[in-house]
């Protein structure tokens, strides 16, 4: 990466390397970039080195200007990429940039971690100043559950803007008995640090010292900002006291994921082998539906409510090329609303949308073919 490109989520380790398919796979990983106001370039890279050995990076696609050269799909939705690609590369990478005159927003997962507090002595803690992807914080979580380490507030999300400003970590409202070590009641990352690292786990250490040897709990609030306090802030509880056990009494916030991590796993989930899912739990549309789909919305049309109005509805239609090249348009449509649309409302949802075309055919051989409430 250049002084200004930013990793926006996990490198993501794929495999058989270099297995190819019949038709296109879809991998999904989650990421930190701020769409809402589309000030972003970005690229999605991928490398074809051995997995053991460090990766040769090269420019997979150029979102936003593909060409008939460029050999993969990428849709990128708040929160999640999706990649449509044939031949499997060992790793994947989402970086990005500010657009010219911009300033790119990457979102911020912060975490303030612990082990339990003890009867005496002091008291350290770990700010984590992650991106906002669910792998990257469970990471983190694991490795400091091996060390004694707890959440102690549920994690916050700060948006972090290109505009060379450093990241500030502030203790406020310590509890009376405690004191900041060393008198650092702030601290600062620089903004290389945060935007230009592709480093892991960064956070700040903070050392409480306890200047009342009676006092059994402490109470404190860590405020965390980019450049100057007027700006965007969040707030950090830190509530710990001694247990009898040496353990924390408060359950630790949960990360809430949207969905289960691939490349992280207890060694607990290790062990025991789980059975392979079947077509029908992985997929909403059973072959046959598909099947039909594929014969009524293939033929292009003169009122364009075929699959090119159902790319256009389902807003995969930037690079419209790469479905117009494959066997059925319709089917690579579908293979990416199966991965981007993992909720319960999801068949109706699609019932809607082909409603909204004009597609009433469509719509039956939906409602005929698959179980699941008909939309009025």
């Amino acid at each position: 990466m250049n002084a200004k490109q930013t990793l926006l989520g996990p490198v993501v380790a794929v495999g058989p390397h270099g297995l190819h398919f019949r038709k296109p796979v879809i991998v999904t990983f989650g990421h930190a970039a701020g769409l809402r106001e589309r000030n972003w370039e970005l690229t999605l890279l991928s490398s074809e080195s051995h997995p053991n050995r460090s990766p040769s990076w090269q420019n997979l696609v150029l979102i936003g200007e593909e060409t008939l050269n460029t050999t993969a799909y990428c849709q990128v939705d708040e929160g999640d990429c999706h990649v449509m690609v044939e031949h499997l590369s060992s790793r994947y990478a989402l970086i990005g940039q500010s657009a010219p005159a911009m300033q790119a927003v990457k979102r911020l997962k912060l975490a303030v971690i612990a082990a339990p507090l003890q009867p005496s002595g002091d008291y350290n803690f770990r700010v984590y100043c992650v991106a906002d992807n669910d792998d990257e914080l469970e990471g983190v979580v694991q490795s400091e559950a091996m060390l004694g380490g707890q959440m102690l507030d549920t994690p916050k999300i700060l948006p972090f803007k290109d505009n060379g400003r450093d990241l500030c970590l502030s203790i406020e409202e310590t509890l009376p008995g405690w004191k900041s070590r060393l008198g650092a009641n702030f601290q600062e990352i620089p903004f290389h640090h945060v935007w230009g690292s592709s480093q892991t786990g960064l956070h700040c250490s903070f050392m409480m010292e306890r200047t009342d040897p009676q006092i059994q709990m402490v109470t404190a609030r860590i405020q965390v900002f980019q450049g100057s306090p007027e700006e965007e802030r969040q707030s950090l509880n830190i509530t710990a006291s001694v247990s009898r056990e040496g353990r924390m009494p408060q359950t630790t916030p949960s990360l809430r994921h949207k969905r289960e991590p691939a490349l992280l796993r207890s060694e607990s989930d290790l062990a025991i082998p789980k059975a392979p899912q079947t077509p029908a739990e992985v997929f909403r549309l059973p072959p046959a539906v598909r099947a039909s789909l594929r014969g009524c919305l293939d033929i292009p049309n003169v009122k364009g409510n075929d699959w090119r109005g159902l790319a256009k509805r389902l807003q995969v239609d930037r690079y419209i090329n790469y479905f117009a090249t494959k066997p059925s348009p319709t089917d690579h449509i579908l293979d990416l609303w199966e991965a981007r649309n993992r909720d319960d409302r999801a068949i109706e949802e699609l019932i809607l949308v082909l409603k909204d075309m004009g597609r009433s055919d469509a719509c039956l051989l939906i409602e005929s073919g698959v179980s699941t409430p008909l939309v009025a």
